[in-house]
């Protein structure tokens, strides 16, 4: 018999507000039965955590977001009021999903959802200089946000001197091995595209990927 099966791992410094519920882990050949709520975690009023979720340091679930089972949910993500996000799907970390959008596919780190079903809008601006990416860096990830996905890039200047690739899985690629090489890469830029493009290229996922 399963001696894992409700399992809960709660941080000590979380918040659980009014009506806030988590649900307990189960037991699975491929998981440890266990429901995780880091530190700093802030579950807002009548929010649900489903079974077996992760839900990493910072993150936030605004009021009425509910997660179904094995969602996982990277640090100090938003997931906005009213949200319902699908068995298996992943969130980056330092995502934002906005307002009663309704998620069944995965999100890529730092980026902006919204919609039902949810899509990707781009990358979440006010999250990056909320964290205190300076400009120039800023550019440098959206410029490689738009060759990945495919998006025009707004002035001459700022395209990307890549060779294009067919796939989105090769792009990231791409950019994945020439982080540090180009001349405007920072620190920060080079932090922000290195976690997309590994999250694309990873093939460990059970949903889908959001995408424009």
């Amino acid at each position: 018999p399963c001696q894992h099966s409700t399992r809960r791992l709660l941080q000590q410094e979380f918040t659980l507000t009014f009506m806030a519920a988590t649900s307990g882990g189960t037991c699975t050949d491929k998981e440890d039965g266990m429901t995780r709520i880091g530190d700093g975690v802030l579950l807002m009023a009548a929010t649900h955590v489903g079974h077996d979720c992760h839900v990493e340091s910072g993150a936030i679930l605004s009021n009425g977001a509910c997660l179904a089972g094995h969602v996982h949910v990277g640090e100090r993500s938003i997931v906005g009021g009213m949200c319902g996000v699908h068995q298996h799907v992943r969130i980056g970390r330092n995502a934002m999903v906005g307002g009663a959008a309704a998620v069944d596919a995965d999100i890529i780190p730092f980026g902006l959802a919204a919609g039902n079903r949810a899509r990707l809008r781009g990358l979440n601006l006010v999250g990056l200089r909320r964290l205190g990416f300076g400009a120039s860096d800023i550019l440098s990830a959206l410029c490689a946000y738009r060759y990945i996905f495919g998006v025009p890039q707004a002035r001459q200047s700022d395209r990307v001197a890549f060779h294009a690739m067919p796939t989105l899985k090769e792009r990231a690629a791409v950019c994945a091995s020439a982080i540090g090489n180009r001349e405007h890469d920072g620190e920060g830029s080079a932090e922000v595209i290195s976690a997309i493009a590994h999250f694309i290229i990873n093939d460990d996922r059970s949903r889908a990927l959001c995408i424009q």
